[in-house]
């Protein structure tokens, strides 16, 4: 009788395990001290490290955090990053949602653009809010100052 018990529950991890081997080709997972991507990624990238340098294509979404994120290449879903310094050089064909203590927008941005950080800077070169369908629109935010 325990073994008849069991076997739902092997039948369970085994299906659970195949679906989590299944999503895996599904995006990339990248971490390490210095992450840097040098080939063409087909699908979602989600990189973290003291340094995150996207200088390959991603085919579809990005998050990225790191004391330093830069992204030289274009990506074709959105773009999340987080870091000490986050610079975008390239073009996204979707949204771009960033943060950090200095966020440098340079690239083109296809719909929406929101940017946190003691200092963002959009450089001339910048384009956003153009996106299909749902508007577009961007919006910068650093603190405010102090009184006194």
């Amino acid at each position: 009788m325990p073994r008849e018990r069991h076997r739902p529950c092997a039948s369970l991890l085994l299906a659970g395990l195949i679906g989590v081997l299944g999503a895996g080709a599904l995006f990339a997972q990248r971490i390490g001290e210095s992450v840097e991507v040098r080939e063409p990624v087909e699908h979602d990238l989600y990189a973290a490290g003291r340094g995150v340098y996207v200088l390959a294509p991603v085919a579809g979404d990005l998050v990225a955090a790191a004391q330093r994120v830069s992204v030289e290449a274009d990506v074709a879903g959105d773009v999340i990053a987080a870091g000490e310094t986050v610079s975008l050089w390239a073009t996204v064909l979707d949204d771009v949602r960033a943060a950090g203590r200095e966020v440098v927008l340079a690239g083109q941005v296809g719909d929406h653009m929101v940017a946190a950080g003691e200092t963002v800077r959009l450089e001339p070169a910048a384009r956003g809010g153009g996106g299909g369908g749902g508007g577009g629109g961007g919006s910068c935010a650093s603190p405010l100052p102090r009184p006194g």
